[in-house]
C-alpha cells in the first residue's frame, strides 16, 4: 500500500462492525494530517485495502 509508504507506522483502526455473523461488514479508519478516512468491506483486510486508497 503506498500509503504505507509515505507514512510508516500508520494506524489503521476497526470503526465499527456489522451485519449478521456469516455476512459481516467492517468498516476500518485512518487518520492522515488531521482528517479521518473510512471505508467498508467484507473483510477487514479489504476495508482497510479500501481506506489505504482514498
Amino acid at each position: 500500500m503506498k500509503l504505507n509508504q509515505l507514512r510508516p507506522g500508520t494506524l489503521y483502526k476497526l470503526a465499527s462492525q456489522t451485519g449478521p455473523e456469516h455476512e459481516p461488514q467492517f468498516t476500518m479508519a485512518v487518520e492522515v494530517d488531521g482528517v479521518t478516512y473510512e471505508a467498508t468491506g467484507p473483510s477487514k483486510r479489504s476495508a482497510k485495502l479500501h481506506v489505504a486508497q482514498k
